[in-house]
């Protein structure tokens, strides 16, 4: 195999002729003995070649191949055979390597478990190796071994020749007949006199034909029709001699020998570094061993494997994915990784383009251009789905399909799939789900093209003839209002019309309709203001929403049907138009799935793995269906209320329409609900939370305010602004707050205002930053302007507020006159009664001037 040259057979007796001729000076015949059987392998499969003498020691000795056939040539004297130039070139003969000599046998058995090897020198002996250990024995007196045979066959100790038996052509006719002491030999008669010839190594002489044939050499059975329906160049086993091949041609088979120490791989069909006794191949490690720079060898038991030689060396190298190595060309190409089997011809007489599923790798598939087979990988964690030519979700070990729920695992928005099982059918990924949609009546789902093409759903099969004989143009379709055909040049191009449309002549094509009754709906969106979602005529899967008085259609998800009340698609059956109840509404919805309660706003089903997990909203939120959200609501009528906080101020404290235990706070226009302290409601005129049942939403009386409140909580009377409760131990102190003030919950304190409309004078310091104004109802108190804001300040008893002095000064109470001459006149220390305050008195003090 590695030493065939093929070329004419004139051409190659010219060339054996010139490289003897162009050292005829220096070469002389070589005699060999009949015995020697040293250079029967030389020539194995050589058509033409010169190469160096087998035994070293035989330096000055090169051989010639023609045909096959050896030929013993000897240097002249003076000359030894150079086999890089391939001629005798002056040197030494006596620098050759010594005979072979004895080896030792026990290190030549220690790696061999079953074989004979003849001796080196005596050949009467031979050395049978067993399970590495080294058996020498001798041949009986008049027999000599054979390594051809494995036997000990007569033979002179002498000359080491076996004896030819005689005489097996007397009278005989010219021609040829069995040996049959070794039918891989025959003798040919010629004029009585016996000739015999051996057949080619690895074939027995066949009597019926007359020559020898691929067969056993040890059972002599032939090989019949062993080539027969087998491609030129088949490389088949042969049955007894595993350095050996068979050659397939024109239906003939050959025998050839491979390359020494090479066996033949069968799978490979390719010779491979092996023991031809054993028939075992060299270990991985040393297969390279004495091989030349860039050999390739196929692995034993792995197609997809080979070794690379390199200086020695063994690189284990990998074909790519479903290729195997086609070792005669060195070359992977794509194959069967389980059988080995190539797969050259599998695109014959497929269209350009074809998808061919691979035949032990799913991951791949084989790609048909021009009649050539090419490898092509699915995208990750895909596979060939042969039916629709298209590459699927699947598992790379298994082969087996994902299942719906999973295709979309992975897969980015938007990319589709075929349904596993309905050819009408596709899966569309979205934040990867898998949402199964349908084809629309009379198409079908065309994976390559990633759309829904004309065709019968209930056989797959895509019309052809409908515009048979029509002109161009748009027609309706014969058996349904919800599609149209096109014509073009007698070809039709199905068109379908969205779902919940129908198509009507005149009106510009589809039109939203009732698609059962074919009745357009005309004036649905004629009062109703953009945006508006309304109800379909008959498709409670379809959403119907107006846009300038003209209704659209929008799509449900699968196995969902529209809830006009919360304007939000949840499970239902789209034939019966019911709502699944929370038991069933996930069965085969997407994991993670939120859905609104079917009767209660303030709760919503999650699905988790196809079972419902209902969820309250915070207390006082109603669930937003359109975003899986809670937002802030009236609880009863299910009514938001986020904009109840527009254009107030911060802070605001507003009353919850449905929960007297919660309250809305306003801050930068947005709404938050907040809770009460436990066991306490809101009181809105005091925008403070007191204590009362969230149930009855009832206040608690004054007696009943403390319990369970701890000391110094403060809450506002329940009817009287200028009054506050006090808790000490559990008990309610009612306190007041001064003249000219009431009790400001939020702060905790008495703040001006009139106690008896219970107005607060928040806004009193506007425009008087830092100031002390007068109390705008009483004189025994003043206000404190802190930046804009009111402090209620009291003034000392029995004095008034002095706008000039801008302080509290001594003076009547009632009638709010200061009386500062009462002192006047009178000594220091003189007990001066107050004009108004029984339980007061004056002092007088003179003071220091200045």
């Amino acid at each position: 195999m590695g030493k065939t040259l093929t070329c004419q057979a004139g051409t190659l007796l010219l060339l054996v002729l010139a490289a003897l001729q162009a050292s005829s000076e220096e070469t002389l015949t070589y005699s060999v003995r009949v015995n020697d059987h040293s250079l029967d392998a030389v020539c194995v499969g050589v058509t033409a070649g010169i190469f160096p003498h087998p035994d070293p020691s035989l330096c000055d000795v090169f051989v010639s191949c023609t045909f096959e056939q050896p030929t013993a040539n000897q240097c002249a004297d003076g000359f030894i055979f150079d086999p890089i130039v391939q001629r005798c070139v002056q040197g030494d003969r006596e620098q050759c390597a010594d005979r072979t000599p004895e080896p030792d046998w026990s290190v030549f058995c220690a790696d061999v478990s079953y074989a004979f090897y003849e001796h080196p020198n005596m050949c009467w002996e031979f050395v049978f190796c067993s399970l590495g250990t080294a058996n020498r024995y001798s041949c009986p007196l008049g027999e000599i071994w054979s390594q051809r045979d494995g036997a000990c066959l007569p033979g002179s100790w002498d000359s080491c020749e076996l004896v030819i038996v005689e005489a097996s052509c007397e009278g005989q006719p010219d021609g040829v007949l069995p040996y049959s002491p070794d039918c891989s030999r025959y003798m040919r008669c010629t004029g009585g006199h016996t000739n015999i010839i051996d057949c080619p190594r690895g074939e027995v002489f066949e009597e019926q034909v007359g020559q020898c044939v691929v067969g056993n050499t040890e059972s002599c059975m032939r090989l019949d029709n062993i080539c027969q329906g087998e491609l030129d160049g088949t490389v088949l086993v042969h049955p007894n001699e595993c350095d050996l091949f068979v050659l397939c041609q024109g239906g003939s088979a050959t025998a050839h020998q491979c390359p020494t120490d090479e066996i033949l791989n069968v799978q490979a069909q390719f010779c491979a570094p092996g023991n031809a006794d054993t028939c075992q191949f060299h270990p991985q490690e040393t297969m390279c061993r004495n091989a030349t720079n860039g050999a390739i060898y196929p692995l034993p038991g792995d197609c997809t494997q080979f070794v690379l030689c390199s200086a020695g060396e063994s690189i284990t190298m990998n074909c790519p994915t479903g290729q195997i190595l086609y070792a005669p060309s060195g070359s992977c190409r794509p194959g069967n990784t389980n059988t080995c089997e190539l797969l050259g011809s599998v695109c014959q007489d497929q269209p350009d383009g074809s998808m061919i599923a691979h035949p032990s790798l799913c991951e791949i598939y084989i790609l048909c251009q021009g009649g050539s087979a090419m490898i092509r990988s699915c995208p990750s964690q895909e596979i060939l789905r042969p039916d629709v030519q298209f590459c699927v979700p699947g598992n790379l070990r298994t082969c087996e399909y994902e299942p719906l729920d999973r295709m979309c695992v992975g897969q980015m928005d938007a990319v589709s799939f075929p349904h596993p099982t309905d050819c009408a059918m596709f899966v569309v990924c979205q934040n990867q789900r898998a949402q199964v949609q349908t084809c629309l009546a009379g198409s079908v789902y065309n994976a390559q093209r990633r759309t829904c093409v004309p065709g019968n759903e209930a056989t797959c099969e895509e019309f052809n003839s409908i515009c048979s004989g029509r002109p161009d143009g748009i027609i309706p379709h014969p058996t349904k209002c919800t599609a149209y055909v096109y014509c073009s040049a007698g070809r039709p191009v199905f068109e379908q019309c969205s779902p919940g449309t129908i198509y009507k002549q005149g009106l510009s094509g589809c039109v939203v309709g009732d698609t059962e009754a074919c009745t357009h709906a005309t004036n649905i969106c004629t009062d109703h203001p953009d945006g508006t979602l309304l109800e379909h005529p008959n498709e409670c899967n379809l959403i119907v929403m107006c846009m300038a008085h003209q209704p659209g259609v929008m799509f449900c998800p699968v196995g969902e049907i529209f809830n006009m009340k919360v304007e939000f698609c949840t499970p239902g059956d789209t034939k019966t138009c019911q709502m699944h109840p929370v038991e069933t509404m996930c069965a085969n919805m997407p994991h993670g799935s939120v859905y609104p309660h079917p009767s209660d706003c303030t709760q919503y089903v999650r699905c988790n793995g196809g079972q419902p997990i209902v969820t309250s909203c915070p207390v006082g939120h109603v669930l937003h269906a359109g975003s899986g959200s809670c937002r802030p609501g009236n609880t009863n009528t299910c009514e938001f209320i986020e904009n109840v906080c527009k254009n107030k101020h911060d802070g605001l404290v507003l009353k919850h329409p449905s929960h007297c235990g919660q309250f809305i706070w306003c801050q930068g226009g947005t709404v938050s609900v907040q809770p009460c302290p436990v066991d306490e409601i809101l009181r809105p005129d005091a925008q403070f939370c007191v204590p009362g049942d969230s149930n009855t939403c009832e206040f608690d009386p004054v007696d009943r305010m403390c319990i369970r409140k701890s000391d110094y909580s403060r809450f506002p009377h329940p009817t009287d602004c200028s009054l506050f409760v006090a808790c000490q131990g559990q008990n309610a102190l009612v306190q007041s707050c001064p003249s000219g003030s009431v009790y400001h919950a939020a702060t905790r304190s008495c703040v001006p205002g009139n106690e008896v409309t219970c107005e607060r004078f928040d806004n009193i310091c506007s425009g008087n930053v830092d100031k002390i104004i007068p109390h705008p109802l009483v004189c025994t108190a003043y206000i404190h302007c802190f930046s804009n804001m009111a402090v209620f300040e009291q003034c000392a008893l029995g004095t008034v507020f002095d706008r000039e002095l801008g302080g509290c000064i001594v003076g009547n109470t009632k009638t709010c006159v200061s009386v500062g001459d009462l002192c006047e006149g009178q000594p220091d220390g003189k007990l001066v009664a107050h004009p108004n305050e029984c339980e007061l008195y004056l002092i007088p003090i003179t003071m220091p001037s200045g």
